[in-house]
C-alpha cells in the first residue's frame, strides 16, 4: 500500500514534517519513504500515485506550501527509491494514469501556471511526450482551453478505461471522454445550462 501526505492550513500550516510518500506492507503500519527534495530544499508534495502493470510506482506532485515542486513525475521500480521521470513545463498540479496493457504508456493532466491546463501522453515512459488536444467546454462564456473554469487546483480528474487504452476520461467542472487517445473529445456531463 502507498499513501501520499500533504499539509493542512487553517491559519497555520500543519503537517509540514509529514509531507511525503508512505508505504505499508500490512495496511496498518506505514513508513515514510525517502523522496527527492525540491530545488529550494523542501519536500515535494505528492498529488497522485499510480502503479503500472510492471509494478513501477509513479508519483505526481503539486506545488508545495512554498510554491515549489509542482508538475513533477517520479518513478520507482523497486517501490522504495524514486527518481524524476518527467517535469511538466510550468506545471503546478499533476494527475497521472497508467495504461492497463502497456507499462510504458501514461497520460498526464496538468494544471499550469501559464495556461489553465494541458494533457500529455507518453508511450515510451517519458522518453518522448506528446501534448493532446483539450476538450472544448460547451457552456456559454467558458474559454475553449479551460474546461476546469480556473478550478484546476482542485477539479482535475484523469482515468483510462481498463479494457481499452484509447478510451480516456478527463474532468474539471464537467467530464469528457475520448475514444481515440485524446485526439477528439465528447462532453459527457453538463454542470450548467448556460
Amino acid at each position: 500500500f502507498f499513501a501520499a501526505a500533504d499539509t493542512f492550513s487553517s491559519g497555520a500550516i500543519l503537517g509540514v514534517n509529514e509531507i511525503g510518500i508512505y508505504k505499508s506492507t500490512n495496511g496498518t503500519n506505514f513508513t515514510k519513504l525517502a523522496f527527492p527534495e525540491t530545488e529550494n530544499g523542501n519536500d515535494y508534495t505528492p498529488n497522485d500515485i499510480e502503479i503500472a502493470t510492471n509494478n513501477s510506482v509513479y508519483v505526481s506532485t503539486t506545488s508545495n506550501t512554498f510554491g515549489a515542486g509542482g508538475g513533477k513525475i517520479f518513478q520507482s521500480t523497486d517501490g522504495n527509491t524514486f527518481t524524476l521521470a518527467h517535469s511538466v513545463p510550468n506545471g503546478v498540479r499533476t494527475e497521472i494514469v497508467t495504461s492497463k496493457s502497456d507499462a510504458n504508456t501514461l497520460y498526464v493532466l496538468a494544471q499550469l501556471n501559464t495556461d489553465p491546463v494541458a494533457i500529455y501522453k507518453t508511450i515510451d515512459n517519458f522518453a518522448t511526450v506528446t501534448a493532446l488536444a483539450l476538450p472544448d467546454e460547451v457552456d456559454n462564456g467558458i474559454p475553449a482551453n479551460d474546461f476546469t473554469r480556473a478550478q484546476a487546483f482542485y477539479d482535475l480528474l484523469l482515468r483510462v478505461d481498463p479494457n481499452d487504452d484509447k478510451i480516456i476520461y478527463v474532468g474539471g467542472i464537467d467530464l469528457f471522454r475520448s475514444e481515440d487517445s485524446g485526439t477528439t473529445w465528447n462532453q459527457i456531463s453538463k454542470w450548467s445550462n448556460n
